[in-house]
């Protein structure tokens, strides 16, 4: 029976964790709306989580969560409306969630 190394097994979770991103990332995309990206998040933390707290903001349209290419947590969020987005980044820009402290900014097209 062929065994994986402890290294082969991590890089194929890592593989299929960004392929899911990379799927996530594209049904976003075709969604319209006001973006904000956001940064520096624990790696608690979920899609759903994101949703619920920006969601205080305003109605949110679609959020996902990602690992970037160098393994930090990162987040999209969609809003309606531009004012929705701006005051996403002013509420929550440096707020500190799960002991970490968010980036968030407009994402511009």
């Amino acid at each position: 029976m062929f065994r994986q190394t402890p290294c082969e097994i991590h890089n194929a979770q890592r593989r299929r964790k960004l392929r899911t991103s990379f799927v996530q990332r594209t049904i976003l995309a075709s969604t319209n709306g006001f973006r904000i990206y956001v940064t520096n998040l624990n790696n608690s933390i979920s899609r759903d989580d994101v949703a619920e707290i920006f969601a205080s903001v305003a109605r949110v349209i679609a959020a996902t969560v990602f690992v970037s290419g160098d393994g930090q947590h990162e987040a999209e969020v969609v809003f309606t409306e531009e004012r929705h987005a701006q005051e996403a980044v002013r509420v929550f820009d440096m707020c500190t969630l799960d002991d970490t402290p968010m980036r968030v900014k407009i994402l511009h097209k």
